[in-house]
């Protein structure tokens, strides 16, 4: 092959490889900011969850958590920095698992299925205990 013709399209190539990558962002738009959303959304359920699991536990006492192991190490080390420390993992966690789901959708549809059933199993009981029914 001549070299000015291998030159012309390698030129080609690199034209259409540099506009391809220019225009990949405009198109995943949308869905990075959506799993920015479900970040968020998630990281913000985890920091409630850990401010209403201490609140429960100062108003009600270590037997309130449901979990006998997080019950466990909170006897062992205190409720506050065990929860200190497992809502930060946590939320490591959701920062990592939102920066996956800019390539892989499915974490994406995974992650707004946990905020939901999230939301429904923690948060919404936890607030119905301690400013609904906080008799008991």
């Amino acid at each position: 092959m001549h070299p000015a013709f291998t030159r012309q399209i390698g030129s080609k190539l690199g034209d259409w490889a540099a506009m391809r990558w220019v225009a990949q962002p405009q198109v995943q738009a949308a869905p990075v900011r959506g799993a920015l959303f479900l970040g968020c959304f998630l990281a913000s359920l985890q920091a409630l969850d850990g401010i209403f699991t201490s609140i429960g536990i100062n108003r009600y006492g270590l037997a309130i958590e449901g979990n006998p192991l997080l019950r466990t190490v909170m006897e062992q080390f205190g409720h506050i920095p065990t929860l200190a420390i497992l809502k930060f993992l946590a939320i490591l966690i959701v920062v990592f698992l939102t920066i996956v789901s800019f390539r892989r959708r499915w974490v994406m549809r995974a992650m707004g299925a946990v905020s939901f059933i999230y939301l429904f199993m923690a948060i919404l009981p936890w607030a119905y205990i301690l400013f609904v029914n906080s008799d008991i």
